[in-house]
């Protein structure tokens, strides 16, 4: 089975073996922690947004996804999870894709409504 997440993590990052991808997931572009800014996607002074590819990435292949800076975060996600959707062969194997949203806890900006 192919194993992918995309989005809102918040379920630990204080080791590396609390990370996504050395939890089962092949990949992880999202944040680690439990909220953030929309669009400059800091929380608490820091740039909390990663791209991590490859199971068991750590600190030799976690990278900071700058690209995302100023870009809201509901579009990211979207796109990353269409991303992972169309490079997958479903008749190679299952997929499995975790996808979390932040954005249900506020309204949309005014571009979505």
């Amino acid at each position: 089975m192919s194993r992918h997440a995309v989005g809102k993590y918040h379920l630990g990052f204080y080791k590396w073996e609390a990370t996504p991808t050395f939890r089962g997931y092949e990949s992880f572009r999202g944040f680690y922690g439990g909220g953030e800014d929309y669009y400059t996607h800091i929380h608490s002074g820091y740039y909390d947004m990663r791209d991590d590819q490859g199971e068991r990435c750590g600190p030799n292949c976690s990278r900071v996804a700058w690209d995302w800076d100023g870009k809201y975060s509901t579009t990211m996600f979207t796109g990353a999870a269409v991303d992972v959707i169309e490079k997958h062969d479903p008749l190679e194997k299952p997929l499995f894709l975790y996808l979390a949203y932040q954005a249900v806890h506020v309204s949309a900006p005014a571009e979505f409504d």
